[in-house]
């Protein structure tokens, strides 16, 4: 397991794949504080009204909240292209043929390619948190605690989490990369329609539920989010286990 891990880490770093997800996280946790910080002026010299520029009022939680947004809507789509065939193209690129004939576990493949990028993408996600939330800080002032910021650290790493699952299980299932990249974002952004269809009490059986608790600013985990904090890791544990599953019994194509 340990050289599969090694591998997988040494070929996120000679991709690039490591860095475009960090440099995601980062770019929108600078890009939303400065943007907002010079709304007001873009406004004023488009419109030429001081008056209206002078009635926006943005503060650190505006600059956090846009954060979020992009995090959760964003950033799964440039994860999706930036991992397209981690487990597809390992079979159509026939790279799985001499380490099959010396008794290669796809099992262990599996976990070690799933575990190396959830560790990227929660070390990303905290990172690009405390970047935003520092650089916010230095252009609005604090206005909200840092146990909101925690909070979010845990409910984001929560969500695109549910995303990677999803997507490795797809990548089991569709023998073109790019397939299964956009199979996996249609059934990830089709449910945060689902949530708003479904009554009150049933959407915290899906992990979009967090994503519209986070906007709400609460510093702590209501029992609502605690039960959807549940409910998306057993569903995120669930894909998971399929995929291997499925891994186990794939074939060379």
């Amino acid at each position: 397991m340990s050289q599969l891990l090694i591998k997988e880490f040494k070929e996120g770093l000679r991709s690039y794949k490591f860095f475009i997800i960090s440099f995601t996280f980062v770019f929108f946790a600078l890009l939303d504080p400065i943007t907002l910080k010079l709304l007001p002026a873009i406004l004023k010299s488009q419109t030429g009204m001081e008056a209206i520029s002078s009635l926006i009022a943005i503060n650190q939680t505006d600059a956090v909240k846009s954060y979020f947004g992009d995090v959760v809507q964003i950033v799964p789509v440039i994860m999706a292209f930036t991992i397209s065939g981690i487990i597809t193209k390992e079979y159509t690129g026939h790279y799985l043929d001499i380490p099959l004939t010396k008794g290669l576990n796809l099992k262990k493949m599996y976990i070690a390619k799933m575990g190396v990028y959830t560790l990227i993408m929660i070390t990303s996600t905290i990172l690009g948190l405390l970047v935003n939330y520092a650089y916010s800080a230095i252009l609005f002032g604090v206005d909200i605690p840092y146990q909101l910021v925690i909070k979010a650290m845990v409910a984001m790493s929560l969500i695109l989490l549910y995303y990677l699952a999803i997507h490795f299980l797809i990548e089991t299932f569709v023998k073109k990369a790019y397939l299964a990249s956009i199979f996996s974002l249609i059934i990830y952004f089709s449910q945060y329609g689902l949530v708003q269809l479904l009554n009150e009490k049933y959407r915290i059986l899906f992990p979009q539920y967090l994503i519209g608790q986070l906007n709400q600013m609460y510093s702590t985990f209501r029992s609502e989010e605690l039960m959807c904090v549940v409910f998306t890791l057993l569903l995120s544990g669930l894909l998971f286990i399929v995929g291997q599953l499925k891994m186990e019994s794939k074939k060379v194509y």
